[in-house]
Parts: structure tokens; sequence; C-alpha cells
């Protein structure tokens, strides 16, 4: 179930950190949304929440928190992305 926590670790997850979602899709947290605030609301995602995925060859994708989905840890990014690192 995707949450603010790793399922392999139960880490936290953080903007900028590189993930793999169900072992198959890679990608980077552009932004950690808490339910109820103004940004939920924007994103539609009030009373959920969720994470905003940068996936590598999908594009930009809200995945709400509660949704199915398994959520590992790949490595960290800097906060400035380097072009030839992309």
């Amino acid at each position: 179930m995707i949450c603010r926590f790793y399922t392999d670790s139960e880490e936290l997850i953080q903007v900028n950190d590189r993930i793999i979602l169900d072992s198959d899709h890679t990608g980077v947290i552009e932004k950690v949304i808490e339910p109820r605030t103004e940004a939920a609301k924007a994103y539609s995602c009030e009373e959920t929440g969720g994470l905003l995925i940068l996936f590598d060859k999908i594009g930009l994708v809200l995945e709400p928190f509660g949704v199915s989905g398994f959520i590992e840890r790949g490595q960290q990014c800097s906060s400035e992305r380097d072009i030839t690192d992309l």
C-alpha cells in the first residue's frame, strides 16, 4: 500500500528520493502531499494525500496514499539534478 514510508524498510519517504514502484517503475519523488492541506486540495487528493512521482518512462504521476503498490528505496538524488545523470 502506498504510504509515507518505504514498504521494504519502513523509512520515511522524502523529496528527491529515487524509488522503485512494484519492482518495475523507477522515478524520483517530486512532492510528498499530506492529507487535508492546501496542496492536497490543489492536487485533488485532499482526503488521502499522496506522492507526486516523476517516473523515468511515464512522466509525472500522483499516487494517492492508500492505493495498492510496493515502493522500495532506490538511490538518493541531489536536489540539483545533473542533466548527464538523466
